[in-house]
């Protein structure tokens, strides 16, 4: 758009200094560069921009001083509609990954979204910690449901939801594990007993039921402590770039979904 021109971006920043020489040297061009983008201007909308019969060499007009202005305001302007466009566009779908174990969660979250908002489309992707975790700092979800502390200070959108036992079942030597469990335990891959390894939560109950084994699975969520030694919390954390109005609703779904 032309009222958005680098010459007048140019402009605007040459008239924080008092004359066309001492500009150049702060705008990171030479004074006859300046001086080329100044009389393309000056001809460009048919106004006088450089006093160049003043004392002090090449001073600013006030139709410098004032185009100046009308340039900065008009940007200004324009990115802020940029910017409200830009929420309105990322209201209109929300991308939600979640763990296995927190889908009854996730799942009336989304459903609240979808009722209660302007957004059109929600994506749930069911995760496992590591992936889960990627994917969030890579920006490919704006918003997950974890069991693993992110930090209030790093993501300040974060919603505590609750807690949840890490319940331990059955007695069997055979193991059943997660891949997060299998990746993050002192064998490295080198198991010492008989391991079955699923990233599917229904698959590993539906194995300790039918097979027997040992495992791990996560209790329901609850809103209070229990005090049990495997308790975790339970959260879900948005990326700041989530709109702060949908970060509001947001949180009223999380405390009292449909």
């Amino acid at each position: 758009m032309e009222y958005l021109s680098w010459d007048l971006a140019t402009l605007s920043r040459a008239t924080h200094y008092p004359n066309l020489s001492i500009a150049s040297t702060h705008v990171g061009l030479s004074q006859p560069q300046l001086s080329r983008i100044v009389a393309k201007l000056e001809d460009q909308y048919g106004v006088q921009l450089l006093d160049r019969e003043a004392r002090r060499k090449s001073s600013w007009t006030p139709a410098a001083l004032r185009l100046a202005e009308i340039y900065m305001q008009t940007a200004q302007s324009f990115r802020l509609e940029v910017s409200t466009l830009s929420s309105s566009m990322a209201m209109r779908q929300l991308r939600v990954g979640t763990l296995e174990g927190l889908v009854p969660v996730a799942m009336a979250f989304c459903r609240a979204v979808l009722v209660k908002t302007s957004v059109m489309a929600v994506h749930l992707d069911v995760l496992d910690t590591g992936p889960l975790e990627e994917r969030f700092a890579g920006n490919d979800l704006d918003m997950i449901f974890t069991a693993r502390d992110m930090g209030v200070k790093k993501y300040p959108k974060l919603c505590v939801l609750g807690y949840q036992s890490l319940q331990r079942m059955g007695s069997g030597e055979e193991l059943v594990y997660s891949m997060f469990e299998y990746t993050s335990t002192s064998h490295k891959g080198l198991p010492t007993s008989k391991t079955f390894v699923s990233n599917s939560l229904h698959v590993r109950q539906a194995w300790l039921e039918r097979f027997g084994g040992s495992g791990t699975l996560p209790s329901a969520v609850r809103r209070t402590k229990t005090g049990h030694k495997e308790e975790v919390t339970v959260m879900a954390v948005a990326h700041e770039s989530m709109p702060d109005d949908l970060w509001r609703e947001c949180k009223a779904f999380l405390k009292h979904p449909i």
